[in-house]
């Protein structure tokens, strides 16, 4: 009688530990389900763009990867100003910028601005030469300046003074126009958090405030 009542209580204790290993099993299995699920959602890309335009004071309503105007006319001016600012020397820092905002050119446009800069280094238009650009703001209409030209695409057109010094001296002050072509880039590089690239940079027409706009020659100003 003793005997089985101690067989009883052992059969008892191994189903309650066999109980405690089963959970125990399926605790860990639950546990390595939940980390490659972890593991799986970190690998997805999960990010959705959106575009907000700068001025909200009157509220506003977009899609997700929609491109405001007032977002690709900011974008164009500040790259395109970048590019053309050199501290002291144009000969070297022009060259330094276009492979500095690479990542927001198309290639034909770097390759068109290298060529004007070696125009310019040979006509002695940029050696110690600082330049900056800087909006005519008397002349900015941000909505009259974007012309959206369909799939993903738009003129932008800046009116910006271009002014150059050479020796503390200016050499050059003059309010120009550029047209400047925009293009929507959905390539997902990680250098190019505006998904937006220049792809192509008209000659600039110098503006005439009492009379009509007039080209200008790129081996002197060159934009």
């Amino acid at each position: 009688m003793q005997f089985s009542k101690k067989s009883r209580a052992r059969n008892a204790l191994d189903v309650s530990n066999n109980r405690v290993r089963d959970w125990q099993l399926i605790a860990g299995a639950i546990a390595v389900l939940l980390v490659i699920q972890m593991m799986i959602s970190c690998s997805r890309q999960n990010d959705i763009t959106v575009h907000v335009p700068p001025d909200l004071s009157n509220g506003a309503s977009f899609k997700a990867g929609t491109i405001p105007k007032p977002n690709v006319y900011l974008f164009a001016s500040e790259v395109w100003r970048s590019i053309n600012y050199w501290e002291k020397n144009g000969d070297t820092e022009m060259k330094d910028n276009l492979h500095r905002y690479s990542c927001y050119l198309s290639d034909p446009v770097i390759q068109e601005q290298l060529a004007l800069h070696e125009k310019r280094v040979a006509g002695g238009h940029s050696r110690d030469r600082s330049r900056r650009m800087s909006e005519i703001t008397e002349l900015k209409n941000v909505d009259a300046s974007v012309s959206n030209t369909g799939a993903g695409t738009w003129d932008v057109d800046l009116d910006l003074r271009l002014l150059e010094n050479l020796n503390g001296t200016v050499v050059k002050d003059q309010p120009l126009r550029y047209r400047v072509n925009v293009a929507a880039d959905n390539s997902g590089s990680t250098c190019n958090p505006f998904n937006m690239r220049i792809i192509g940079i008209s000659q600039p027409f110098r503006i005439e405030f009492e009379g009509e706009s007039s080209p200008v020659n790129d081996a002197e100003v060159a934009p």
